[in-house]
């Protein structure tokens, strides 16, 4: 298909890049609003009434006036255009909108978009195993740079070859395969990719290689365990990997055409755990003599970067994040080993990127740097030039970081994104992207129970749907509405439905990164939930009826997660401490926190004798009675095969028992359960559901389970040519 470009006065709109100009400088649109100002470029002098634009911009979404009127301000402010004296967004009242500037459509090259996926055309044929051809040799006896010089070095800029922005002139499935495709790595003649499959029978991660033309893929490890984070050695002769097994991982190296593997290295949990997101967790350093690793030195630890020497085997903390910092990951070294860039987390999901220079030794020097508006969950970064230019992604967007201009987006896929590599520039001065696209969508299905609430009756039924995610319900204390949260408005924000899930409305509008987890107050009159607008997750209490959010919290790095105590008075909430969870109660309209213990997911039993909870570091589902000093009482592991993962599944707390969703020993979702008090024994409800999401509800009555799922399960690579 060909691109097109629409001019008017001094702004551009490039349709394949979904980027904005004004006076060549680039004003960011979120993908709600700039579908709504294509529409209206597309229909120049034409009154778009309301309907219309709905059915064109939320198709098949039901959604308030309020996320129109929102769009709208956003593209006139994008715009410079005043709407007491519009020059391009005319309001027609009670109508709707027409677009009133003078439009100049041009098409350019063809080029594809990411619905016109072809195969990648298969780069010449190249000796997988050969070591580089050249490299380039560190300067022998040079001084070395003292760290206040090579910090100013580094934001002064100057001397990037590559293009700001770059272009994406191509979108094409590298991987289809059934089953879940992510954590890709181009190898360092880009002429393979390495990553991580589920498998055909999607049922157990191991690490494949394929051509970078998309040829049938090689299968390298055949362990019970996961393999994951494959890396690619410098010379192209290794690939390094993560082998998780419980609570403890292993760095191991294989050739890439598969033989003996060798173990390096077992350290605590890897640094994914910090945003639930797919990225690159282990990276060679230039010279192929070491690999930086994220993950905890023991377990409960904050995470850091560590250095591991390839020969002897020592390890050596790189990072040295502060208290209130969660952990650092994602690591990327640039090509002449004097940076390390990488993702440093204020809480899970809450990352920026950063950048620490190096010096001989791969020893820090100096502090790191924070790079401007590098996103609000960014992570895997890649150098396009060393120490000058970095790409890196955030949900569904690749951004070009340039250290003299700043950061811009280029690229926006249909799913979120897990997992970034870069190929070498090639001789036609173009570069190859390989993205993990995550094409999950959660929706909401609801799974009928008999009359005591002891046995599913069928299968899941759709419940909630829409073509955004659906996640997180929880039903009113009388069993009359649904709570949930959903994109479809094109922000996460709070709606709330009937029981049946009809006629559902947006109670919030806060334009919220993320919003999450809400919860009724026990008297249906309020809801909590955590929202992050935009920097860190603070809790939130909205009036049902009043739909007027209140922020509860001013804490730092923040809190999520949060529940009501039985008496509505107070509410628990849990951040990252050190690495693991940790629950706070405080007063429900504000006020002191009082810190408990290691805990998340904490909701109080229904008697309110007990606080019923997850741990960070190990699978169950565990309580604490709240009677006298609750922090000195005993902990008590009640359900042993708890699903851990605050993201998938959860609990539902009953005067008898507790509704929860089971977990194997790899982690894996199982079957729905109830943990019976009397006898102290757990016996299957339903069965488990493919593509188990975010949130778990029961009804009152007991005849109803709520969970969110996705029909399509796992995600394929995209190649992006670049130039």
């Amino acid at each position: 298909m060909k691109s097109r470009i629409f001019r008017f006065e001094n702004v551009q709109i490039d349709v394949q890049n979904l980027r904005v100009t004004v006076d060549s400088e680039i004003r960011p649109l979120e993908p709600k609003s700039f579908r709504l100002l294509l529409f209206l470029v597309e229909n120049p002098g034409r009154v778009l009434t309301k309907d219309e634009i709905m059915g064109a911009v939320w198709p098949d979404t039901a959604v308030s006036d309020n996320s129109l009127a929102r769009a709208i301000t956003q593209i006139r402010k994008a715009l410079d255009d005043d709407s007491k004296a519009p020059q391009y967004v005319e309001t027609v009242p009670s109508v709707g909108y027409r677009f009133i500037g003078d439009i100049r459509d041009e098409p350019t090259e063809p080029t594809l978009a990411s619905e016109d996926v072809e195969p990648v055309p298969a780069p010449k044929a190249v000796e997988l195993a050969r070591p580089r051809s050249k490299t380039l040799p560190l300067a022998i006896g040079a001084c070395i740079v003292l760290a206040a010089a090579a910090l100013w070095w580094f934001m002064a800029g100057g001397g990037a070859s590559t293009p700001y922005p770059l272009h994406v002139t191509s979108v094409s499935k590298l991987t289809s395969y059934p089953g879940d495709e992510r954590e890709p790595a181009i190898s360092p003649d880009g002429a393979y990719v390495a990553f991580s499959w589920s498998g055909p029978q999607d049922d157990n991660y191991d690490i494949y290689v394929v051509q970078a033309g998309g040829q049938p893929p090689l299968r390298l490890t055949t362990d019970a365990a996961r393999d994951s984070y494959p890396a690619w050695s410098p010379d192209g002769r290794q690939i390094a990997f993560i082998r998780q097994n419980g609570g403890v991982a292993d760095i191991i190296v294989v050739p890439p055409l598969g033989g003996p593997e060798r173990k390096l290295h077992q350290f605590a949990r890897i640094g994914t755990d910090l945003d639930f997101v797919q990225h690159p967790v282990i990276a060679w350093s230039a010279d192929g003599k070491s690999i930086i690793y994220s993950g905890q030195s023991r377990a409960g630890e904050k995470y850091q970067l560590f250095l591991l020497s390839v020969d002897s085997g020592s390890v050596r903390a790189i990072s040295s994040p502060e208290a209130s910092v969660a952990g650092d990951s994602s690591p990327a070294v640039s090509g002449d080993g004097k940076f390390v860039a990488f993702a440093r987390y204020l809480a899970p999901q809450n990352g920026g990127i950063w950048i620490q220079p190096l010096k001989t030794g791969m020893l820090p020097q100096g502090q790191p740097v924070n790079v401007p508006n590098s996103g609000l969950g960014a992570h895997s970064p890649v150098w396009l030039e060393d120490g000058e230019q970095l790409l890196f992604a955030d949900k569904a967007q690749i951004f070009q970081w340039e250290k003299k201009k700043g950061t811009v987006p280029i690229y926006a896929a249909s799913g979120r994104l897990r997992g970034m590599s870069l190929g070498p520039r090639r001789g036609d001065n173009t570069r190859q992207i390989v993205v993990a696209n995550d094409r999950e969508d959660s929706d909401i299905w609801s799974i009928g129970l008999n009359a005591g609430g002891t046995q599913s009756t069928g299968p899941r039924q759709e419940f909630l749907r829409s073509t955004e995610d659906d996640a997180h319900p929880d039903y009113s204390p009388d069993g009359r509405h649904v709570v949930f949260v959903s994109g479809r408005s094109g922000t996460e924000e709070v709606w709330i439905s009937d029981q049946d899930g009809n006629n559902p409305r947006q109670l919030t509008h806060l334009g919220a990164y993320i919003c999450s987890y809400p919860k009724w107050s026990p008297d249906g009159t309020r809801i909590v939930f955590h929202a992050r607008v935009p920097e860190v997750a603070e809790v939130y209490v909205v009036d049902v009826n009043q739909g007027v959010p209140q922020q509860i919290t001013q804490a730092n790095p923040g809190l999520a997660v949060a529940t009501w105590s039985n008496d509505g008075q107070s509410i628990y909430a849990s951040t990252l401490v050190g690495g693991i969870s940790v629950s706070y109660r405080f007063p429900a309209k504000g006020g002191p926190m009082e810190r408990l213990w290691e805990a998340g997911l904490a909701r109080e039993s229904v008697d309110g004798k007990y606080l019923l909870y997850r741990r960070t570091n190990r699978p169950g589902l565990f309580r604490r009675s709240l009677v006298g000093d609750a922090t000195k009482n005993p902990e008590e592991l009640l359900i042993p095969d708890f699903w851990p993962n605050n993201q998938l599944g959860g609990f539902a707390p009953f005067a008898d028992g507790v509704y929860y969703v089971s977990g194997d020993a790899k982690g894996r979702p199982g079957p729905f359960r109830f943990y019976d008090y009397a006898t102290r024994k757990s016996r299957d409800i339903a069965p488990p559901t493919p593509g188990l999401m975010r949130g778990f509800a029961v009804s009152p009555d007991r005849r109803r389970m709520l969970v969110a799922a996705s029909s399509q399960i796992g995600g394929d690579l995209l190649s992006l040519e670049l130039k």
